[in-house]
């Protein structure tokens, strides 16, 4: 249903109740009237905004800064200013109904204020305008504060003595306008949204107190870098693990940057084309979320010159870390929060999602058969989907011992970290895996095609004993 469709209705509704309003006003019914064409009037205008607005919004992908500021060919900032705040808060147009024990200057004052409220909060967006959220919010906030508190709505206004001065309208004539701000909140917050994520909001830096809560700290990155340094990335090899607890995200890079369209998944994460994307400071990340049940998109913009742990930049590829702090203000601003709104901890299937759009899925050992699971791996990894997995603790220590199908060493796997899935060997019977820490699995001095660690090779057998956890593409669309 359009915003135009909605004032339609909600003016419907708002006059299905004006006989019952006309019996409670009594001898005041030609007052009533009279601020019952002033409604009608407001609501014609309305309807015509709505029909701009709805046009505006069908053109609009991505609601940003540059769609939403004065200075655009949309104007939708100026519009809704002149043609909505304004045209409630006219004079005549006073939607006010009574709370219990309210005077009819108590309500005067009390609209007034939310008008004035709400006008000054609009144009401090203007002033300073922050993420286009705050405008979704803006409209669900007011929608909020124009419906009466009270239970017990007040029509005796007419006995006093500065009822002349004002004009007072029925029940539900505040439901109509809060209908309508509400109509739009709904309307905006369907639209993809591009959030500048800066830093002094999001991260403390390397001379500020520690960490507070959700914030990690961020320092310059000092090395020459580029965000791809080389036509094969991006690669698995790139990806390095630091000092924050994000192997579940950092595993899930790994694993894409193993495929095809794992690949290609993280280069459309980035908005700018190549060209751009290494000269600009500021860079575009997009990632996927839920809304509803419905898939949209957030464009996150984040800035290249200060990164979370810069000393695990590796082959001097930037994309994960860029990738890493724009999804730690994804997750700071509750677009995947399913354990924490921190970096540290979290599922890899939902960092899959965030960068594919496509649906990812999670299994434990309990869900397969021991025959299964080396089946659908196989399956999975030669259909190129992504492959993370963790292992559980079977007793008090933080790892299991384990030998490395491929050279024969003793080593062990981490318990509640991430690996990356990246091939196996049918012919050898064995899964090859790596860590994003690269600082545990067999030896790198034995590991000649590589030369990094945490590289591991588990036996068939080894892994169907072993208690794990996998998360997974499908490739399929949500």
């Amino acid at each position: 249903m359009s915003l135009k469709e909605k004032v339609e209705k909600a003016y419907r509704v708002w006059k299905q109740h004006e006989t019952y309003n006309l019996s409670k006003i009594g001898s005041h019914a030609n007052n009533y009237r009279e601020i019952s064409n002033n409604i009608t009037r407001l609501k014609n205008d309305l309807c015509k905004f709505a029909q701009r607005f709805d046009e505006r919004m069908a053109k609009i992908s991505v609601i940003n800064i540059k769609t939403l500021t004065c200075n655009t060919p949309y104007n939708l900032y100026k519009d809704i200013q002149s043609n909505f705040i304004n045209k409630i808060a006219e004079e005549g147009n006073c939607i006010l109904i009574g709370n219990e024990g309210e005077t009819l200057k108590d309500a005067m004052t009390r609209y007034n204020d939310a008008i004035k409220k709400f006008h000054d909060k609009f144009e401090k967006l203007k002033v300073d305008f922050k993420p286009s959220r705050n405008l979704v919010e803006l409209f669900r906030e007011f929608s909020e504060r124009f419906l009466n508190s009270g239970d017990n709505p007040k029509y005796k206004w007419h006995e006093e003595k500065d009822s002349s001065e004002f004009a007072f309208l029925n029940y539900g004539v505040e439901s109509f306008v809060s209908d309508l701000m509400n109509a739009m909140y709904e309307e905006l917050k369907t639209k993809d949204i591009r959030l500048i994520a800066e830093d002094e909001e999001y991260f403390d830096s390397e001379k500020t107190s520690p960490k507070r809560n959700s914030r990690h700290t961020i320092e310059p990155v000092l090395n020459p870098v580029k965000v791809f340094p080389g036509p094969q990335s991006p690669s698995l090899r790139e990806v390095r693990q630091g000092k924050v607890g994000d192997c579940y995200l950092l595993g899930a890079l790994m694993a894409l940057a193993k495929t095809e369209p794992g690949r290609k998944a993280i280069k459309e994460c980035f908005i700018q084309v190549s060209e751009t994307v290494e000269t600009d400071d500021k860079i575009d990340i997009r990632f996927f979320y839920l809304k509803n049940k419905i898939k949209k998109q957030i464009t996150i913009t984040v800035d290249k010159r200060k990164v979370i742990s810069p000393e695990s930049i590796k082959d001097a590829a930037l994309w994960p870390k860029l990738i890493e702090k724009a999804y730690a203000v994804y997750r700071h601003d509750g677009y995947e929060s399913t354990i924490s709104n921190a970096l540290d901890r979290g599922y890899p299937e939902s960092a899959l999602f965030a960068i594919t759009g496509k649906e990812s899925r999670s299994l434990d050992k309990e869900e397969f058969s021991s025959k299964d699971i080396i089946k659908t791996i196989i399956k999975k990894l030669e259909k190129q989907r992504a492959i993370v997995c963790s292992f559980h603790p079977k007793g008090p220590l933080p790892f299991i011992m384990i030998k490395d199908a491929k050279r024969g060493e003793d080593t062990y796997v981490m318990c509640k970290h991430a690996y990356a899935i990246v091939g196996v060997d049918k012919t050898k019977k064995y899964i090859r895996l790596v860590e994003p820490n690269k600082a545990w699995g067999r030896d790198p001095a034995t590991n000649s095609k590589n030369k990094e660690g945490g590289h591991i090779a588990i036996s068939f057998e080894r892994f169907k004993k072993l208690p794990y956890r996998i998360g997974y593409t499908t490739g399929k669309d949500i």
